[in-house]
């Protein structure tokens, strides 16, 4: 059987469904990323701060990317049988805005914000979702660790010797003292003997 082309999907798109368009999907940069590009642009060409501001991106690409590889290791190493490291990687989404509609009357409206945590559970290759909206809950400090606290809490859950946590880089939510003490707890309470 002949494999399908991008061109093929492209032309049936174009033909059938005029409507539809092929598009790049949207990324986010992070804080470093977004103010070297932008002393990048306001440079000159033959500005010799320009070279240090592109070695200076180069460099934190290639330390992202090494954290990427140690990410990837570690998530690949907590689903071997021996193993004694369970493996957790958490993010919370953009804000969800509802109802989902673009007509300019809901411009001028009050949207209901939800908020949505993913945590993966790498070794049982499964996720944990916690959705709620602004009414029950925020993105603060205290929610993220009880969430993180409740998938642990699964039955479905088997605890080992040692815990990874891998989330972003948001103080807010990820690098405060409630999760650290969430952290605590679990070596103290005895659930885990090690925390990274």
């Amino acid at each position: 059987m002949p494999s399908v082309t991008y061109k093929f999907y492209a032309e049936v798109f174009h033909t059938n469904f005029s409507n539809l368009r092929f598009g790049r999907p949207r990324s986010d940069a992070c804080e470093t990323c977004d103010m070297h590009n932008n002393k990048i642009k306001a440079c000159t060409s033959n500005d010799p701060e320009k070279r240090n501001l592109m070695n200076a991106l180069q460099l934190h690409h290639r330390k992202a990317e090494k954290a990427r590889v140690t990410t990837n290791k570690d998530m690949a190493d907590s689903q071997k049988i021996t193993s004694d490291t369970n493996v957790i990687s958490i993010n919370l989404e953009q804000v969800l805005f509802l109802p989902s509609v673009t007509h300019s009357a809901m411009f001028y409206s009050r949207q209901l914000s939800c908020y949505n945590l993913g945590i993966q559970l790498s070794d049982l290759e499964c996720a944990f979702i916690c959705l709620c909206d602004e009414s029950l809950t925020g993105r603060g400090g205290n929610e993220i660790p009880s969430g993180l606290l409740k998938a642990l809490s699964q039955d479905s859950f088997q605890t080992r010797k040692k815990l990874v946590i891998w989330s972003d880089n948001c103080i807010g939510q990820n690098k405060n003292k409630i999760m650290l003490m969430l952290l605590i707890y679990l070596v103290i309470s005895g659930v885990y003997e090690q925390v990274e």
